[in-house]
C-alpha cells in the first residue's frame, strides 16, 4: 500500500514543477477544488478551517468552532494556522510564499472592552487576525540591481530554491536554512527576498547552467541580484460571526501587518454577540474574515 502512495506523491511533485513544500507544524493539508468559478482551498475537517477564493478576488476564511468554547471560563480562543496562497503582485512572477495567520478571539463587553472570560461576557467576543509570517520591511525598489558577497565553505549551502523560465535568470522561490538566511538576518531592511532574480555570479552572466555551477563550487561568491516584486503586507479585512442566520460582515479596515501583527476592527465595531435564531444556542459558531490585498482593492476602485 505504501508503494502506490509514494508513486502518486512523486507524480504530483513532478507535475507541479515546484520543490516539495516544507511541513508546517500544526497546519492542516489543503485540498484544492474548482466550484462554480471559485477557487476553493479546504483544510482537513479536523482543522475546521475553510478558505475560499471569491470571484471578487477576496479570500474568505471561516473557522468552525464548538460554541461551548465561548461559554467557558477561558478569555481567549486561538485558531489552528491558516495558510493562504495570495498573489505576489505580478502574475508572471514566481508564486509568493504562503502567508500564515491565526484568528485570535477574546472575551469582550458590548462596547468592545476586555472581559475576564467568555462566561462573564455572555459569549460576546472581539475578533482579531494575527500574522504568523515574516513581514517584508521597506527596502530596495523593484528592479534595482544589487550585489552580495558570500563565502561558501565545503558542505555549505545557500539554502534557496531556484526557478528559471525559458532561460530567464534564476528566480528565488523559497529561502530556507543557509547562507542567504544568515545574510538576511544581518541585513533585514535590504535582504535577499523570494522573487529576486540572480543575474550574475562571479562575473558570469546570461548562462544559468554555468552560474549554478559557480554557486555550487563554493569559495568566494559575488552574486548579482535584481529586486523582484515585493510581497504585499497590507490588506483590506472584514470580520463577522455566524451562529445561525447570515449576518453582514463589518469593515473593511485597511491594515499593514508590517506595522502591527494583529488586525482588529476600530473601537465601537469590535464586539460580536452571536444571535440565537431558534431560542436555543447554536452548537457551532463560524468566525469569518475576508481579505483583499490592498493593491488589488485600489486597482479595482480605479476601474
Amino acid at each position: 500500500q505504501q508503494q502506490p502512495q509514494q508513486q502518486q506523491q512523486q507524480q504530483q511533485q513532478h507535475q507541479s514543477h515546484q520543490p516539495a513544500e516544507a511541513d508546517r507544524a500544526g497546519a492542516a493539508p489543503c485540498v484544492h477544488a474548482e466550484q462554480q468559478g471559485m477557487h476553493t482551498e479546504m483544510t482537513a475537517p479536523a482543522a475546521a478551517i475553510t478558505c475560499t477564493r471569491l470571484s471578487s478576488g477576496a479570500m474568505r476564511v471561516e473557522w468552525l468552532v464548538d460554541a461551548r468554547r465561548f461559554a467557558s471560563r477561558a478569555s481567549t480562543a486561538v485558531s489552528p494556522p491558516i495558510v493562504l496562497d495570495l498573489p505576489a503582485g505580478r502574475a508572471d512572477g514566481p508564486a509568493s510564499p504562503p502567508l500564515v495567520f491565526k484568528f485570535v478571539v477574546t472575551a469582550a463587553s458590548p462596547d468592545g472592552g476586555s472581559m475576564r472570560s467568555f462566561q462573564a461576557s455572555g459569549g460576546c467576543m472581539s475578533i482579531g487576525l494575527k500574522s504568523e509570517s515574516e513581514v517584508i520591511l521597506p527596502g530596495r525598489p523593484e528592479g534595482e540591481a544589487y550585489f552580495v558577497q558570500l563565502w561558501k565553505t565545503a558542505g555549505g549551502r545557500l539554502g534557496v530554491d531556484l526557478q528559471s523560465r525559458d532561460n530567464e535568470p534564476w528566480q528565488i522561490t523559497s529561502i530556507g536554512s543557509g547562507l542567504v538566511e544568515e545574510w538576511n538576518r544581518h541585513n533585514m531592511r535590504s535582504g535577499i527576498r523570494v522573487g529576486d532574480a540572480i543575474v550574475e555570479v562571479n562575473g558570469i552572466r546570461g548562462n544559468t547552467a554555468r552560474m549554478r555551477e559557480a554557486m555550487a563550487a563554493g569559495g568566494h561568491l559575488r552574486i548579482g541580484f535584481r529586486r523582484g516584486s515585493p510581497i504585499a503586507n497590507t490588506f483590506d479585512i472584514s470580520f463577522g460571526v455566524k451562529s445561525g442566520a447570515d449576518s453582514p460582515l463589518r469593515g473593511p479596515v485597511r491594515h499593514d501587518f508590517a506595522q502591527e501583527i494583529c488586525c482588529r476592527l476600530p473601537s465601537g465595531q469590535q464586539a460580536f454577540a452571536p444571535a440565537r435564531t431558534t431560542g436555543r444556542p447554536a452548537k457551532h459558531i463560524r468566525i469569518i474574515c475576508e481579505l483583499v490585498p490592498a493593491a488589488a482593492a485600489m486597482a479595482a476602485s480605479r476601474r
